[in-house]
């Protein structure tokens, strides 16, 4: 209910302005408009501690925008909120306008993930992503020791051979489900 309330306005319901305190999921679907980047930022500010399943998508279907808000600073905003419990994590950051969240936002993000994670969904499609990057994913998958389902879509990021060389490099050993799709 607080989420559904929160999209419809923008804001956290009139109830209370956080989530609930126990939440534990959390799946959303952000619609796209015109002032979505805001939107995202407040979604970002308002993650709870204690979650432990994050998964923000955005519904593309009903827009004509663009992506405007998949911007560096959404992904620090995301990286300095992220819970240190969450176990897994999945997020769609594809962009239609490089350079997205850029290198620095997506250096900063991967050295944000929590050690604890089991799962990890990420999409950075069309997102300029630098060796900076690559070797911060690198050592954030090496930490995430029990990491058991890594997938990342990596299309249109400019990446290097030697940027996915890095990354692999830091595949922890007990992975059971590995995808990283690249172009």
């Amino acid at each position: 209910m607080w989420i559904r309330c929160w999209l419809e306005r923008g804001l956290a319901c009139e109830r209370g302005s956080a989530p609930p305190a126990r939440l534990e999921t959390l799946s959303v679907n952000v619609a796209m408009q015109r002032d979505g980047r805001s939107a995202v930022l407040a979604l970002v500010a308002a993650i709870p501690p204690g979650l432990r399943s994050l998964d923000i998508r955005w519904d593309r279907d009903d827009s004509d925008f663009g992506m405007p808000f998949v911007s560096e600073d959404v992904g620090l905003a995301l990286a300095n909120m992220l819970p240190r419990g969450l176990e897994k994590f999945r997020l769609d950051l594809s962009s239609e306008d490089q350079p997205g969240i850029g290198d620095e936002g997506a250096r900063t993000l991967f050295r944000s993930l929590p050690p604890c994670l089991s799962e990890l969904v990420l999409d950075l499609t069309g997102n300029t992503v630098g060796q900076a990057a690559a070797a911060a994913c690198g050592e954030a998958l090496r930490s995430c020791a029990g990491l058991e389902v890594c997938r990342l879509r990596l299309y249109d990021t400019g990446l290097s051979n030697e940027g996915l060389a890095t990354i692999a490099a830091g595949l922890p050993k007990g992975l059971r489900d590995l995808r990283i799709m690249v172009m």
